[in-house]
């Protein structure tokens, strides 16, 4: 079963063993890996997989791109133990992983807000949402990514995934919880 958690840890690890910027890497990974994906798809096994690893670690170099030997190691690995699996979206949950796990040790809080209307979506009540939310799980930074939702009728609602926390402030919401209140009452 793939554990891209533990991958991700695997990756940080050797980053810091090495004094690379993790950061830097998931860049440099969230371009490869798709391509590897599709590389070990149409020709899987370990010499496709070496061949695409050599090619890309060449081109690392005379581009002059520094700090990325722990992730075209990981490339590397990737396709060589999940083959024509890494075509089916198994890079994204990965660099995904990798992205939570740096966000996590910076202290970087990173969620949802959803609102109804754009006033809700920027300036001041968005600065004064992730401050509150920086107290509350004391955070360093928090950055939440902003939707428009006219479906929640008014109001807004945001998403911490890392905490499981949630918290629905729309009217859509209240609608719900008035629906269920009311069923509940009857039975």
């Amino acid at each position: 079963m793939f554990n891209a958690d533990r991958w991700a840890e695997a990756y940080l690890a050797v980053c810091g063993k090495d004094g690379e910027d993790p950061a830097f890497g998931l860049e440099f990974l969230g371009t490869v890996l798709p391509l590897a994906g599709r590389v070990s798809a149409f020709a899987p096994g370990t010499r496709s997989a070496d061949r695409f690893a050599a090619t890309v670690e060449k081109a690392a170099g005379e581009t002059g791109i520094a700090g990325v030997r722990a992730a075209v190691a990981l490339t590397r690995l990737f396709m060589r133990r999940e083959g024509e699996c890494c075509a089916n979206g198994k890079y994204a949950r990965l660099t995904d992983a990798i992205g939570r796990l740096i966000d996590k040790r910076q202290g970087v809080l990173r969620g949802t807000l959803e609102a109804a209307g754009k006033e809700e979506t920027h300036g001041r009540f968005l600065r004064d949402l992730e401050t509150a939310l920086g107290k509350k799980y004391g955070a360093k930074a928090v950055s939440l990514e902003t939707k428009v939702n006219p479906a929640l009728l008014g109001g807004y609602r945001w998403t911490i995934e890392s905490e499981g926390a949630r918290t629905d402030c729309s009217l859509a919401g209240r609608l719900s919880q008035m629906e269920r209140a009311l069923k509940n009452a009857g039975r």
